[in-house]
């Protein structure tokens, strides 16, 4: 795909502008809005004034997944790191999972780390009402999401009284675990409320082979070494998501938001390790030890959410009140024994994290002739503080970057927007948002730093309904990366071994900038008759300032040290396809078909005026699945198949590291026993996915100096359900 350039689009929206203004000339008003419970996730994504994907109720129950992120994986653009089959930090577009913004109810949510983002794994998916994915901010949302931004919206309390349950067991490696949700709404007089919770126990197997061979310079193969490393995780997670509303008289209305998520976890971890005698001829195979890691972690978030939302003579008046902790706490006991099977060093190292915020926003609104403007502001404060002590045979090793760190931050924004009503076919809704970030931190070695980042970004999106079928969408906005917290420490940690620059000492670097992006989206929507489903493409572009890369460098006192820097600038570009047909319509009842694909494109130009592609961005991201009801037999079943192409995570003259294509099926079956009850049966990673990640290192281009091969797999996992309602 051609690269869209700036004044290109810029132009295009230009002349959108152009063509739209004559229809101005006579005064609009807005559309009337009709309160219905049968909107779904077709009528979001196509009354949306923003680009927008959503993803609903419906969706969330067909493969009955356990983890928001297991959910966020069938999307587009979607990329998880880690090993095969964790959900842990996503990605959109294939950026760093910095450059991508999760939300919980258009509001920041802690537990995360140095990254700012939340971790998917500690969330349910039987929480969750929708998912939207926002390719472009408006005014009114934060702009800290580069690559896009993704709001999980809890479960709302419905129009009606009544409840739910999801009960079963999930299954790896003949281990089975149980797991329930439920949830209830009911009401009295001007009172309603939802109660919304689940407990799941469930478990993580991967094993890993590593293959490590060394080549003198002459290319003679000087070491060859092998491990086997096999993991065992287990998982138990409580949370509680209720909502509580009080209608006040007047159309006032009060809602309450209280959310508890725990998680413990328990991960056991051997890895033996061998080699070969000769490593030239590749014989002589012996043991040569083995590490056992044991690892408890805990993590807790809590959060209460207040909104009074207050009609006035003009307009209405919304204001949020929260507060919100999230902790974590780890302990990690690590042994490693001689070939002889001797111990010969045991480390502990516990850690903890805190994090605390409180925020107040308020917003303004009001609908004057064609136009529905909003004006609000928002202050929060946040602290976090992270400990972590390492012992190597009982005495003191030093400190990593983020092993002991303090910061303190508080922001600041104000917003104005306008979503103007062109006629009943054009909306334009320019807006401007302006943030205040004032930081202070101690590292771990005691050094203090403060810090302040202003910024304004301005956005405009453009919807054209072309036909009541068909929606055409263009958007320019702009967003602001803050530095990772741990980056900004200048604390060095030295290399293991002999330092150069393969083997560098680690170290942030407190000068760095933040990343900015102008972001640019161009899209058509097509939805199909009778609520068939939906076509649609989307072109998008982010031109970025200032990106972040970490660097090898020869420092002045004679040692090669990492550090990231504001490299240069990047630019990321791509098509995104997705389609939903139910294919009634085409002679094949009952079966509907679904997928996306995205083609991901970048470049960095860094400060030597060296070009490349960011670092772990796929070529592509694709799905396929489909649902087929065989309603005379009150069975349906479906799959869906993932596929995500190679990665190119470092290339240079010195080094080169790629990680192969990846593949995942998730299949499904499930019985309606009657009107109110289902039995389902899934498996989740039913082809037991893997990861192959290769690192070659030269002396000099040509001159291999060393090969490792990391091939890493995951167990299926496979669930028993019986869902009810009433």
């Amino acid at each position: 795909m051609k690269v869209l350039r700036k004044r290109t689009l810029a132009a295009l929206i230009a002349a959108i502008c152009q063509q739209t203004g004559a229809l101005a000339a006579t005064e609009q008003t807005l559309p009337d809005v009709i309160a219905t419970t049968q909107r779904d996730a077709l009528d979001e994504r196509k009354d949306a004034n923003a680009q927008k994907i959503v993803y609903d109720r419906k969706e969330l129950e067909r493969y009955n997944e356990m983890t928001v992120g297991d959910v966020l994986r069938k999307l587009p653009g979607v990329v998880f790191g880690g090993g095969p089959g964790e959900t842990k930090d996503v990605s959109l577009r294939g950026l760093d999972k910095g450059y991508t913004q999760v939300l919980i109810n258009g509001g920041r949510t802690l537990g995360g780390g140095a990254e700012r983002a939340m971790e998917m794994d500690v969330l349910p998916a039987d929480l969750i009402e929708r998912i939207e994915i926002i390719r472009n901010p408006t005014a009114d949302q934060s702009v800290d999401g580069i690559g896009g931004t993704i709001n999980i919206v809890l479960r709302e309390i419905p129009a009606r009284a009544g409840g739910s349950f999801r009960a079963g067991i999930n299954q790896i490696e003949g281990v089975a675990r149980p797991q329930l949700s439920a949830n209830y709404s009911n009401g009295a007089g001007d009172f309603s409320y939802l109660l919304n919770g689940s407990a799941v126990e469930s478990s993580q197997v991967q094993a890993k082979h590593k293959d490590n061979q060394g080549f003198t310079a002459g290319g003679a193969r000087s070491k060859w070494e092998l491990e086997d490393e096999n993991k065992q995780t287990g998982v138990r997670e409580l949370s509680f998501a209720p909502r509580l509303r009080w209608n006040l008289g007047g159309g006032d209305t009060l809602l309450l938001e209280p959310l508890l998520l725990k998680q413990e976890q328990h991960t056991d971890t051997r890895n033996d390790k061998s080699k070969y005698a000769t490593p030239a001829t590749g014989t002589g195979l012996a043991g040569n030890g083995f590490t056992t890691t044991s690892e408890d972690k805990e993590k807790e978030v809590y959060r209460l959410q207040g909104e009074w939302l207050r009609h006035l003579p003009l307009g209405e008046l919304q204001v949020r009140l929260s507060a919100q902790q999230a902790t974590e706490s780890k302990d990690q006991l690590q042994q490693e024994y001689s070939a002889a099977n001797a111990l010969t060093k045991t480390t502990i190292a516990p850690g903890s994290k805190e994090d605390r915020e409180s925020a107040l926003a308020a917003k303004w609104s009001a609908a004057l002739g064609g136009h529905l403007l909003g004006v609000g502001a928002e202050t929060s404060w946040r602290d976090r503080e992270d400990s972590k002590t390492t012992t190597e045979n009982g005495k003191a090793k030093a400190s990593s970057l983020g092993d002991k760190f303090n910061i303190s931050e508080k922001r600041l924004v104000l917003w104005v927007q306008d979503e103007w009503h062109l006629n009943p076919e054009h909306v334009l809704t320019p807006g401007l948002h302006r943030e205040e970030i004032t930081t202070q931190s101690v590292d771990g070695a005691g050094a203090e730093r403060d810090g302040t980042i202003q910024f304004l970004a301005p956005s405009l999106h453009y919807l054209w309904q072309v036909t009541p079928a068909t929606n055409f969408r263009a958007s320019v906005a702009k967003s602001v990366r803050p530095p990772k917290f741990d980056d900004l420490s200048n604390v060095v940690i030295a290399a293991t071994g002999a330092n150069s620059s393969t083997n560098a000492d680690k170290s942030g670097n407190a000068d760095l900038r933040p990343e900015s992006a102008i972001g640019y989206e161009i899209g058509v929507e097509h939805f199909l008759p009778n609520r068939a489903g939906l076509v649609a493409v989307n072109l998008f572009q982010r031109d970025i300032e200032d990106m972040v890369q970490k660097t090898t460098t020869l420092e002045s006192n004679g040692r090669w040290v990492e550090r990231p820097y504001n490299a240069g600038d990047g630019r990321i570009w791509g098509v995104e396809m997705d389609f939903r047909v139910a294919m009634d319509t085409f002679g094949a009842p009952g079966l509907t078909l679904l997928g996306n694909h995205s083609l991901l494109h970048s470049s960095i130009t860094n400060a030597n005026g060296v070009t490349a592609k960011v670092k772990n961005q796929p070529g592509y991201v694709s799905n396929l699945g489909f649902d087929y009801d065989l309603r005379s037999w009150g069975i349906t079943f479906g799959a869906n198949y993932n596929v995500r192409g190679e990665l190119l995570q470092e290339d240079s003259a010195t080094k080169h590291q790629t990680e192969a294509t990846t593949e995942r099926l998730d299949v499904f079956v499930a019985k309606r026993l009657d009107r109110n009850f289902t039995l389902r049966l899934s498996a989740s990673n039913a082809l037991d996915g893997a990861k192959d990640k290769e690192t070659l290192e030269y002396y000099s281009p040509g001159a291999l100096k060393t090969a490792t091969r990391e091939y890493t797999k995951s167990a299926p996992v496979y669930y028993l359900t019986l869902e009810g309602k009433w």
